[in-house]
């Protein structure tokens, strides 16, 4: 049996400032259960990182969670993690358990509020 938790994933609101700039400085919560936590990452090696971001956690999410996590951030313990680049579910049929898309991440500089 795994022991999973619930987290927050936090999504950016896309406005548009004075000068026609798209502006993600909002971001609205909600609550993810039945999640996966690993303690670093699998690959650090920055083949799928283009930053160049040492992994800080890997959050494994439940196949029936399926919106995209691109600019998003996840709350955890009370710190806030950015989601590297856009993770995707591996294929049904290539996953025996309930869980199908590894999300991994870096500890955030600032944290940002939500409503």
């Amino acid at each position: 049996m795994f022991i999973t938790q619930t987290i927050k994933v936090l999504r950016p609101i896309e406005t548009v400032n004075e000068f026609n700039d798209v502006v993600r400085d909002e971001y609205v919560s909600e609550s993810v259960e039945d999640v996966l936590i690993e303690a670093g990452g699998s690959r650090n090696d920055g083949a799928d990182n283009p930053e160049g971001k040492t992994v800080d956690y890997t959050f494994h999410f439940p196949y029936w969670y399926t919106l995209p996590l691109r600019d998003c951030r996840i709350e955890y313990e009370g710190e806030q993690f950015i989601v590297i680049g856009d993770p995707r579910g591996l294929m049904p049929e290539n996953t025996p358990t309930s869980w199908n898309r590894a999300v991994e991440t870096y500890l955030a500089d600032s944290v940002v509020g939500y409503g």
